[in-house]
């Protein structure tokens, strides 16, 4: 991302032609209050290429079409990229690496956009947030796909009919410049003390399950039960804006070097990619929240 503040870094979220707008609420509601306490994180989905039978038939069909079209697989994450690199040396197609930064939102419209009518822009394979896939497999929007390493999966990351599957997973953390922030947030209420003034951003775009289950998780710790933490999450960050602790931007790896986010919300994994990554010349601290541990497949 481009240093210095854009359009492009801006957080918004636009619906699609014709369709009522997601509030942050419905978002929340959707991403975070299924289940557990213990949210979801993001899983890989297979929404095309899954109905032969054999998997000789599948790969011939693959073949045939010649390429696969694959939709927010950043290759820092999860090794996407080794595994997209690994694909195409094995079975010599062309992979479509389509909008690496796509939020779970703008996946699912990509699906519907695409639907019966031949488009290069349509995602054969999407990350989604957990919950999402469930309720885009009641759409009918996937069509069911089972890896060969699907035996080894937990049932409780996928979908016993194969339409979603967990492909990583991590808990929400702090990833802290050190060399701009002396005092080290431990958890989320200490995000509003004045010390972080222009500081605190969330990694991805504000449709994105990764702020999604930001915003909850910070709802969460300040109100102990998960009925209420979609509200309380709304209005933790709306009191850390009006505080004018909260920087309104997609953070990133290079926010948060150059100081527009010394204080990043996000994925542990990638924080901790990002500290091996920029060892040497950010000095970069990992703290899990000590409430409200968010953690997902």
């Amino acid at each position: 991302m481009k240093h210095g503040s854009t359009d492009e870094d801006t957080m918004k979220a636009e619906p699609a032609a014709g369709q009522r707008p997601m509030s942050r609420r419905d978002a929340l509601k959707a991403a975070g209050l299924v289940g557990a306490a213990l949210s979801t994180g993001a899983v890989s989905v297979r929404d095309a290429l899954a109905s032969a039978d054999a998997m000789e038939d599948l790969v011939a069909a693959a073949k045939a079409e010649g390429q696969l079209n694959v939709m927010a697989l950043p290759r820092d994450w999860g090794a996407y990229g080794a595994v997209i690199d690994r694909f195409k040396a094995r079975y010599g197609l062309t992979v479509n690496e389509l909008r690496p930064g796509a939020s779970t939102a703008d996946q699912i419209e990509a699906i519907k956009a695409g639907r019966c009518k031949a488009d290069p822009q349509t995602p054969d394979v999407v990350d989604l947030g957990m919950s999402f896939a469930s309720s885009a497999k009641e759409d009918g929007l996937l069509q069911p796909y089972k890896a060969s390493t699907w035996d080894t999966i937990p049932e409780s990351a996928k979908d016993a009919q194969g339409y979603w599957y967990g492909g990583f997973s991590g808990a929400l953390a702090f990833e802290v410049n050190a060399d701009l922030v002396t005092k080290i947030p431990r958890d989320w209420a200490d995000l509003a003390a004045p010390e972080y003034r222009n500081s605190v951003g969330l990694a991805g775009n504000i449709s994105s399950n990764q702020a999604i289950q930001s915003v909850f998780a910070s709802g969460l710790s300040g109100a102990g039960n998960v009925e209420e933490a979609a509200d309380q999450g709304l209005k933790f960050f709306a009191d850390l804006y009006q505080k004018g602790n909260f920087v309104p931007i997609i953070g990133s790896a290079n926010s948060l070097a150059d100081g527009r986010t010394p204080i990043l919300i996000r994925w542990d994994y990638l924080a901790l990619g990002d500290r091996e990554r920029l060892k040497g010349t950010t000095r970069i601290e990992v703290i899990r929240p000590r409430t409200a541990a968010v953690a997902g497949v």
